[in-house]
């Protein structure tokens, strides 16, 4: 990706994080998130932890469950910034490859107070399981602040044992509270983001994200833009003439709808694209892959 692709804070030009689209560090850097409960209790949480935990015995995995567009990877990201605040290492793994064990080991050995933010926690269960208990049994301090879907939950237990995984329940961020309601249509007003609420009453703004609905986030921002998510889509698929991205298209959307991300070579081998023409797509500030692969 160009220079001339990205704005002046470093995020792709067509990103938006108010119409729905993925959050990135920037979004977080400059504050586009609203302060919602969620991110207070969990960090909080986390930090109590800590405190309570003598030096060397701190592997903890904090695993933030929701469905889809409950702002759990924005919350990872807002609660990894407020981490580098109380001084830690911060690291964010997007990636589809497995996490290094061995060099991870090697870098908390000398750097004890790092945290990890894994995004689609339940495809790297196993690995932050075991990277957990070395840890653990080198009596080295390790913090993990994951993402992941209500329904993939079960990767997580399955992977990370229950003495180093923070219960569920705690990390929960489904739905809004009123507090964070009145904290959205705050931060929504302030970016001149509230669209057709603009001349709404208080009340009304109330209703239309607790009952309208149903105090889900990603549904009330989609609904607060100029278009719905569905025409959205159907749109940029109808802008796309070649046969083999709109098959790129579909199959990516439907892949980030079941919450697994999709390898470039699998995807390649659906469609019949060379693994650089999808790249290009992807980064390219007119390409509409980007919107549905990143």
């Amino acid at each position: 990706m160009s220079d001339s692709d990205l704005d002046q804070t470093g995020a792709p030009k067509r990103h938006d994080f108010y119409n729905g689209d993925e959050p990135d560090w920037s979004d977080i850097v400059t504050d586009l998130d609203a302060p919602l409960e969620r991110t207070t209790r969990i960090l909080g949480r986390i930090r109590d932890d800590r405190r309570g935990t003598p030096r060397g015995a701190f592997q903890r995995v904090y695993c933030l469950v929701g469905e889809p567009g409950e702002a759990k990877s924005s919350c990872m990201l807002r609660i990894g910034r407020e981490l580098i605040v109380d001084g830690y290492d911060v690291y964010l793994y997007q990636g589809l490859d497995k996490l290094d064990i061995d060099t991870t080991v090697w870098w908390i050995q000398r750097r004890p107070k790092t945290a990890l933010l894994v995004d689609n926690a339940a495809d790297h269960a196993e690995t932050i399981g075991q990277l957990c208990e070395r840890a653990k049994a080198l009596s080295r301090d390790l913090l993990i602040v994951g993402a992941e879907r209500a329904r993939r939950l079960n990767r997580v237990l399955e992977g990370v044992a229950a003495d180093i995984l923070c219960a569920p329940e705690v990390t929960n961020v489904r739905f809004l509270s009123d507090a964070d309601i009145q904290a959205v249509i705050r931060k929504l007003s302030d970016k001149v983001r509230l669209g057709p609420l603009t001349r709404a009453s208080r009340d009304e703004r109330k209703r239309y994200f607790q009952r309208e609905h149903n105090r889900q986030l990603f549904p009330a921002l989609i609904g607060l833009g100029a278009t719905s998510l569905r025409d959205r889509v159907v749109a940029e698929l109808d802008q796309l003439s070649d046969p083999s991205l709109r098959d790129a298209y579909v199959i990516t959307s439907v892949a980030s709808h079941l919450g697994a991300p999709i390898p470039l070579g699998v995807l390649a081998a659906a469609t019949g694209l060379p693994g650089k023409e999808i790249a290009s797509q992807v980064l390219s500030s007119n390409g509409k892959l980007g919107d549905v692969c990143v």
